[in-house]
């Protein structure tokens, strides 16, 4: 099959190029429209899928509002906060954040008020150290947001206005001013991730490039395969935003995954259309549908096999990971249709071939590994059981603080709040009985 479609785009390159162009470009029409959603809702099914635990959670956002609205400003100063002016200092910051209009209310300890009560509260458990350390050096200030914070276009420009009001009050009355808690946590996780695929993708690429320049030392073997492995892409991400599939927390990773596997296959088949191309140089044509005979089969084979392992994700129970399999097994046939075209197309168009290609240190390395097979074989054994005896002792970590550097201001103010304070995600039971109503109840949250 491989060989009567290489024999095919070989005979009409007119038109398989224009169906190549055109298909790209309705592609690239639907990509420049796909949504973006780096929702921790993406983890769970449907409120409609039967799942009791996400019904429930469904129905205590519904009752009590979302649990992941809330915004944590860290202020730290020197002196003790408790003191007039310190307390002073928090009412202005609250003030000026709850002004904002996407806030609903800002609370700090400063809204407790004035007289023995409230001097009583403010050195008493919960209150310490649900809102201030013991010491006084340290307080939180809870900031209610008007909309949940997995919705990432809502989110985001909050966030950014409440570190701007943070920015412009820091140092007053000896504040120093953090955003932390779920909503900051994941503002600033987009943008990482957004400025890693700004910086990831050109460097991979070139990294490629520039393998693929040592091993074959000609610019066609370079262009071809860069061509191949990045039209997948392309189709893969108009096909997600034709179904209105977002981009989210882990199919961003096809940005790299797809392009890898898509070059492997294209460097299979350019090397062997090299080497069809010394045993016929006036039969370019021929050559490459012979190199599509000889390699076609295996691509096949290895392509039904990856896509096979990413299917196998459509059976698990967590929603995110069957899309991503699924997906990921339509970007791995787009890839295996994009190198079957491209490359008998675009290896038309190369010079001929002169001598052997590939890197004298990979012959001599498979020269020696020929020559050895016990000790490869070995080699290999000794690798496997070392890397299982090393996998036992893995850790897991979940940690919604995990997603940022430990060195990034919101993760150290999280994590300070997580130490010293009330901490920055909650737990809440609801209680429920006969006869009650949403106005005799409120959940407890710990």
């Amino acid at each position: 099959m491989t060989s009567a479609i290489a024999a095919w785009v070989v005979a009409h390159r007119r038109t398989a190029w224009l169906g190549l162009v055109v298909v790209t470009l309705v592609a690239v029409l639907f990509a420049t429209r796909i949504g973006v959603s780096f929702s921790s809702r993406d983890f769970f099914a449907s409120s409609d899928s039967g799942s009791a635990a996400v019904t429930v959670l469904d129905e205590l956002g519904e009752r009590w509002g979302t649990d992941d609205a809330t915004l944590l400003v860290l202020a730290t100063a020197e002196d003790e906060l408790r003191t007039p002016a310190g307390l002073a200092a928090l009412s202005r910051v609250s003030t000026a954040v709850s002004a904002i209009a996407s806030v609903q209310h800002a609370f700090s300890i400063a809204a407790l008020g004035s007289g023995p009560a409230a001097e009583a509260a403010l050195w008493s458990y919960p209150v310490v150290p649900a809102l201030i350390s013991a010491d006084g050096s340290k307080t939180v200030i809870v900031v209610q947001l008007s909309e949940s914070s997995d919705d990432l276009a809502a989110v985001i420009p909050t966030v950014e206005a409440v570190q701007s009001v943070l920015a412009g009050l820091d140092g007053v009355g000896g504040l120093h001013l953090t955003a932390a808690g779920v909503p900051a946590v994941r503002a600033a996780f987009f943008s990482l991730a957004v400025m890693d695929q700004i910086v990831l993708g050109p460097l991979v690429a070139l990294v490629v490039a520039v393998m693929l320049w040592l091993s074959f030392r000609r610019l066609h073997a370079v262009i071809v395969p860069m061509v191949a492995a990045g039209l997948p892409l392309l189709w893969l991400l108009g096909a997600m935003a034709a179904a209105d599939e977002p981009i989210g927390l882990l199919n961003q990773a096809y940005f790299t995954l797809l392009p890898v596997i898509a070059i492997a296959d294209a460097v299979h088949w350019v090397s062997r259309v090299h080497e069809e191309l010394r045993r016929t140089p006036n039969d370019r044509d021929a050559a490459i549908v012979r190199a599509a005979s000889g390699v076609g089969v295996a691509c096949t084979l290895t392509s039904l096999t990856t896509a096979a392992g990413f299917l196998s994700l459509l059976i698990v129970d967590v929603e995110m990971l069957r899309r991503f399999g699924g997906w990921a097994a339509v970007g791995v046939a787009l890839s295996w249709g994009s190198v079957l075209i491209v490359v008998p197309l675009m290896m038309g168009h190369a010079r001929r071939d002169g001598g052997p290609t590939g890197s004298r240190v990979a012959r001599v390395v498979a020269q020696w590994s020929v020559t050895h097979p016990r000790v490869v074989a070995f080699l290999g054994l000794a690798i496997i059981a070392g890397a299982g005896v090393g996998s036992g002792s893995l850790p897991v970590d979940n940690r919604l603080g995990a997603l940022l550097p430990v060195e990034h201001p919101v993760q150290r103010a999280s994590m300070t709040i997580d130490k010293e304070l009330g901490g920055i995600v909650s737990l809440a039971v609801q209680f429920s009985g006969a006869g009650a109503t949403a106005s005799h109840l409120a959940p407890f949250v710990v």
